[in-house]
């Protein structure tokens, strides 16, 4: 699973690829890629500033999947203005503060599942993990910088034309916003499995007490 959430979370970054594409051809302006860039960003560095508080407050599933909603309430407002200046930046600004929960608590995942094999194998495994989340980082750093390049290529993009045809305006909108707005559903389609969070810190009890592998109590569940 956290290979996977890794994989979907690099994946749904090819906006950062397609910035300067956008306000380029979108907008007539490469000097837009900075607000466009300044929108997620800012709000995104102020929402991790609180985010711990909000995940501690109502849980880290749940913070997630508000956050995520969020999210896709933005991409739903970028899709339908998606040329639309004033509203594109709303929907960034949206987007930035969605995707607050799940940036603060991705590697904080990653540890408590690390965790919770070790409690049920007596094997430490959590270097394993992170190796496994680390790989499902640059699986999707790869594939994101490849699919921007693909769909391009599909859109029929002309390196220095100062006009593209309708095909390559509408590649350059489904990396900045649908095939993101399509990721971010499917990350929180996985995270509806993550119902460990009830239990994680008994588990964490048991392991500072050595009661893992086969002398864990596994009544926890209950």
């Amino acid at each position: 699973m956290t290979i996977v959430l890794y994989l979907l979370w690099y994946l749904r970054q090819t906006d950062n690829s397609m910035r300067i594409y956008y306000a380029t051809y979108i907008f007539n302006d490469e000097n837009v890629m900075a607000l466009l860039s300044f929108s997620t960003l800012i709000p995104t560095i102020l929402g991790l500033l609180l985010a711990a508080k909000f995940s501690e407050k109502v849980g880290i599933k749940k913070s997630i999947i508000i956050g995520l909603v969020i999210s896709i309430i933005s991409y739903i407002i970028m899709s339908l203005f998606s040329e639309n200046l004033t509203m594109l930046v709303i929907g960034l600004v949206i987007n930035g503060i969605g995707i607050v929960p799940f940036t603060a608590a991705l590697s904080g995942i990653v540890a408590d599942i690390g965790d919770i094999i070790y409690w049920k194998t007596g094997v430490p495994v959590q270097g394993s993990v992170f190796s496994l989340a680390s790989a499902g980082m640059k699986i999707g750093s790869g594939l994101q910088s490849a699919i921007v390049g693909w769909s391009l290529s599909i859109g029929g993009y002309v390196a220095g034309a100062s006009i593209q045809s309708e095909s390559t305006i509408f590649a350059i909108k489904s990396m900045q916003i649908y095939f993101p707005f399509l990721m971010v559903t499917l990350i929180m389609i996985v995270t509806f499995f993550l119902n460990y969070e009830k239990f994680i810190g008994k588990v964490k009890d048991q392991i500072r007490n050595n009661e893992v592998g086969e002398l864990r109590n596994k009544q926890i569940y209950k």
